[in-house]
């Protein structure tokens, strides 16, 4: 699983840590992660999303999982990158909706389909509004996808 939980950290926009619950952890960059060896997207919120959205090597992994059936959960702000990605194109989605709602708005220009609940799955992608609602995706990310024979990792 590819957590990105390193990317609140504004100061490393193109470092993050990848979590393997079956191998450990180690710290990347963006350029040096294979995403085939991954079987779930775990994207956390904070002001992080704002600077990784911007990076080409983030919305070709979101892509790669999105393309690959691949689980991927975005917290709060992360659906930011996932919908900068195209991969939310017409899909349903939710986000942070406190300041005046400019996150949804922002979204919703990404070509989202905005509703306004705190869990939302639509295919292999789950968005949620807050950290709060956060352990409530943990369920949804169990979808059905196709793992590779012999060198599935956990997820």
């Amino acid at each position: 699983m590819i957590y990105w939980h390193a990317m609140s950290d504004a100061l490393f926009p193109d470092m993050t840590v990848v979590e393997n619950l079956r191998y450990g952890r180690k710290n990347a960059a963006f350029d040096e992660i294979d995403p085939q060896a991954y079987d779930a997207l775990v994207i956390p919120g904070g002001r992080a999303p704002e600077y990784i959205r911007l990076n080409a090597t983030v919305l070709d992994i979101v892509r790669h999982f999105s393309a690959a059936g691949k689980p991927i959960a975005a917290i709060c702000t992360g659906a930011m990158p996932v919908a900068r990605s195209g991969v939310l194109q017409g899909r349903r989605a939710t986000t942070y909706h406190l300041l005046e709602g400019k996150r949804r708005r922002q979204l919703a220009e990404m070509g989202a389909e905005v509703v306004d609940a705190p869990l939302v799955r639509d295919g292999c992608i789950v968005t949620s509004t807050s950290p709060a609602t956060a352990i409530s995706s943990r369920p949804a990310l169990a979808v059905p996808h196709r793992r590779r024979r012999g060198r599935a990792r956990s997820a």
